[in-house]
């Protein structure tokens, strides 16, 4: 965490200075709290793989609000994805549930022909078929 900028560095918690020609300070995130849902830190709400929120059966949860900690319009619509087949299942529906498993994906303008980002759990750190 960072505790203060000051002569051309961003000092961190742990870490001390950071040498930084420019520093962005943006605001802690928070959750919306929800009245009788649990949430786990900062008014987030703590899901499994399917959507389920923990310590509130019944109910599921997909998106910005959930701990999850990459924020995505993409990756909200696979986790509603994951959500949707677990309780088409628990409702009896012939379906085998999906857990989600975020796939994130980006398009960089190069001034050409744009280049197709992908980068999945499998994906190797430092690919350059990954983000």
């Amino acid at each position: 965490m960072a505790t203060e900028v000051a002569d051309g560095a961003v000092h961190l918690e742990l870490e001390g200075p950071l040498r930084a020609g420019l520093a962005v300070a943006l605001p802690r995130l928070r959750g919306p709290a929800l009245p009788g849902i649990p949430d786990a830190e900062h008014g987030f709400v703590a899901v499994d793989a399917f959507g389920r929120v923990e310590g509130a059966p019944g109910v599921f949860a997909v998106g910005d609000m959930t701990t999850r900690v990459m924020r995505q319009g993409g990756l909200a619509a696979q986790q509603a994805e994951a959500a949707a087949s677990a309780l088409a299942a628990e409702t009896g529906a012939d379906v085998t549930p999906v857990p989600y498993a975020p796939v994130l994906r980006g398009m960089l303008l190069t001034g050409a022909e744009p280049l197709y980002l992908r980068r999945d759990t499998t994906t190797p750190r430092g690919s350059r078929d990954g983000l």
